[in-house]
């Protein structure tokens, strides 16, 4: 059947050079380690060295990825040779979405869904035009992000990647970056142009080779063999603020997308706002060149598309409007009480402890940022506002906020659904004055607080935020620019670089190559033995979908009676569990039970697949609920208890006015209750009502028996707020 690992000898042979390239040392320690006596001889190994090695991959691994090449500006025939790679990739030949298409939530077709790029009004409106002139045409958006980095942690060594992917590809595969969806267009220049003296020509130096791109129609083939006329369009932009004002041409403390005058950004809500007209702006650039105003040798960069700025969740939201929220409540309440509140919240599944308060950060990251959220609506429920002022606006401003950033995160979104964002912008900007009443804050010129106001509009023309956050391009940062600076030798950087990717993305294409060739082999071995044993090998049922999953194997193999009342609080266990005995009957018959087993097999941890509430078909969500006792851990120290809250059928009442969340107390009735786990909907996080001062003996381990009232989070992830709106 031939050597599947080829060009590499052996099975071993290719493994090791797939961990040298991808997990393994640097290229000098791999070397000294095949230099050892007889390693690379009794390992039969085809290389002896990282030269041997590179240059089995550079020669003899077939160029499945493009060679870069260092060029003063960016061409556009590069661009077209990054589209051919991408939508020509056998991996996305079975997904790649090549039409438009409405989707409706229900019979009259009147709530439109909206999901990956080709249900947007844009593919749909391009195709149109498209077809007018070149009949049977194809749209291929093309999207594009940057983000400037710094290499090191000490000097200026810096990058600034551009990447690239297509609207053809599902959104799942662009949010996955070991999916490979995204690719590296390309490293821009970060010169300095220092030959350059006057600074007005450097800046339009600089922006006019940020914008050395062009669009034109080309033939292009898929893996099913089709070559069709593929329209690449450049789509959308991906960016910061400041890289989206250098892409669109305006200037900083401008709306990048709407001519909103300078001095009213961020003041007042209007999603109705038209976009910058390209033309007029084009128009304005060439007149600059006639006339007694005219420079000789003046140029100006081209300003893209307006429409190319998309909403960014990372950078808008979480790093601005979020991050200026946190200061503003703190300065209002006091870092004090908000601290206890934190010290004082019960854990749960996937929520981050903050038992420093939320200041004691030296910087605080995406991720620490999205915890936040989900705990600070209830960190200010109940807090007294300085000077006697009423705390209702801040409430509800805070409610405003989150109200509008977790819809904003949904990766489905209907036609009512996005009229939720509008609602939450027009309640913030109807109770912000509160901080210019407390004297907090001064002004409302906030271009990131503007950019909210084009989020339902960006949203129903392109795509879902989720598919252009920049916390993509922060992971695709790692292995395409800081690691690959991290092996070569600080001095000819760019190449060595460029080279490294290269290599490391040979392997992983040929990788693939070799699962297909040894599932090829194995087919054809099944085909030459038709036995009813092979065949069910090689068509694997499906795996049923369950709401509830356990592991294999219990937690505890072995918990007396005695210790589930004194480790886990199950007191009447055995009593409950009786099937013949009433509430009433339970603590008097408990010495008269008898059962044929002493011990209990426990497991700690159960696991649910969550549905969407919607009713979406959305990519499988998981709800952990963990139940683990007091322990000690090897070196003797004392872990406490973890003893989750989870939804269970009952009926919940009207949720406050003020804040929207439901209230929980405790249960009346004076027994435990045994609770069959298929009854259990998911985990969910309670936040206890601390009232004006929260009280200094409870702990985040006995905040649940102490406090009698809490509220339902509704902010614990987009799922429960979902569930709970």
């Amino acid at each position: 059947m031939g050597n599947p690992y080829a060009p590499f000898a052996s099975r071993l042979d290719w493994q090791l050079a797939q961990w040298a390239k991808l997990r393994g040392t640097g290229s000098t320690a791999f070397t000294e380690l095949l230099a050892i006596e007889e390693v690379a001889e009794r390992l039969a190994l085809s290389y002896k060295n990282t030269c041997e090695l590179n240059h089995i991959i550079d020669h003899k691994l077939p160029n499945v990825w493009l060679h870069f090449k260092r060029k003063e500006i960016i061409l556009g025939g590069q661009v077209y040779e990054c589209v051919e790679s991408l939508f020509g990739d056998p991996d996305f030949a079975s997904i790649l979405l090549q039409v438009p298409e409405r989707h409706y939530s229900d019979a009259d077709c009147t709530m439109r869904v909206y999901f990956d790029m080709n249900t947007r009004k844009w593919w749909w409106v391009t195709q149109k035009e498209l077809e007018k002139r070149n009949p049977g045409a194809m749209v291929i958006p093309i999207i594009i992000s940057s983000d400037k980095m710094q290499l090191t942690v000490f000097g200026n060594k810096s990058a600034y990647p551009v990447y690239m992917t297509l609207g053809n590809l599902p959104k799942e595969v662009c949010c996955k970056p070991s999916r490979r969806g995204q690719i590296l267009l390309a490293y821009l220049p970060m010169t300095h142009l220092k030959q350059i003296t006057i600074k007005s020509a450097c800046r339009r130096v600089l922006a006019n080779l940020f914008h050395a791109f062009r669009e034109s129609g080309m033939p292009i083939a898929s893996w099913d063999g089709l070559v069709r006329h593929g329209h690449p369009i450049l789509t959308v932009y991906v960016g910061d603020y400041p890289e989206q004002v250098l892409v669109v041409g305006c200037k900083t403390g401008e709306c990048p997308k709407c001519p909103v005058p300078h001095d009213e950004v961020g003041k007042s809500c209007n999603t109705e706002r038209p976009l910058r007209n390209l033309s007029r702006v084009l128009d304005a650039l060439d007149s600059l060149d006639e006339g007694p105003r005219a420079r000789s040798g003046r140029t100006y960069p081209t300003p893209t598309s307006t429409m190319l700025s998309h909403p960014d969740i990372l950078y808008q939201l979480y790093q601005g409007i979020i991050k200026h929220l946190l200061a503003w409540l703190q300065e209002a309440y006091g870092e004090e009480e908000i601290h206890a509140h934190c010290h004082h919240l019960p854990p749960n599944h996937h929520l981050q402890q903050f038992t420093k308060g939320l200041s004691g950060l030296s910087s605080v990251t995406s991720k620490e940022h999205q915890d936040m959220c989900r705990i600070l609506l209830g960190l200010i429920i109940g807090l007294p506002v300085p000077n006697g002022a009423s705390p209702i606006c801040l409430v509800q401003v805070t409610h405003a906020i989150l109200d509008f950033l977790y819809p904003a995160q949904y990766t489905t979104q209907t036609s009512r659904t996005l009229s939720l964002l509008d609602n939450a912008l027009k309640v913030f900007h109807a109770n912000k004055e509160i901080f210019v009443d407390l004297g907090i804050w001064t002004h409302w010129h906030l271009p990131k607080l503007h950019s909210l106001d084009h989020y339902q509009h960006s949203i129903e023309l392109f795509d879902m935020t989720d598919n252009y956050d920049m916390q993509y391009s922060e992971c695709l940062h790692i292995d395409m620019a800081k690691e690959a600076y991290r092996v070569t030798n600080k001095k000819d950087t760019w190449p060595q670089m460029m080279q490294w990717l290269e290599r490391r993305e040979k392997i992983l294409q040929h990788e693939q190559f070799v699962q297909w060739r040894l599932a090829s082999m194995t087919l054809a071995a099944a085909i030459q033995v038709p036995s009813h044993a092979a065949l069910a090998a090689t068509d694997p049922a499906g795996k049923p979908r369950r709401h509830i999953e356990m592991t294999t194997h219990t937690t505890v193999k072995a918990v007396k009676h005695g210790a589930l009342a004194e480790c886990y609080g199950a007191t009447y266990f055995l009593q409950l569990n009786h099937p013949h005995f009433t509430s009433a009957q339970q603590e008097r018959t408990a010495a008269s039970v008898y059962f044929h087993f002493n011990t209990i097999l426990v497991f700690h941890k159960v696991k649910f697949w969550l549905e969407d509430p919607h009713g979406f078909m959305l990519p499988e969500l998981q709800s952990v609920i963990h139940c683990r006792p007091m322990q000690h851990n090897k070196q003797g120290d004392c872990l406490p208890g973890r003893f989750d809250t989870t939804l269970w059928f009952t009926t919940f009442g009207e949720p406050s006015a003020n804040h929207g969340l439901y209230k929980i107390k405790h249960s009346v009735c004076d027994h435990d209750c045994i609770c069959p786990v298929e009854q259990l909907e998911c985990s969910c996080h309670l936040l206890p009502e601390f009232g004006c001062v929260a009280c200094r003996e409870w702990t985040a381990d006995n905040v649940l028996n102490e406090c009698p009232v809490f509220f339902l989070n509704a902010f614990w992830d987009c799922h429960m707020y979902k569930f709970a709106y």
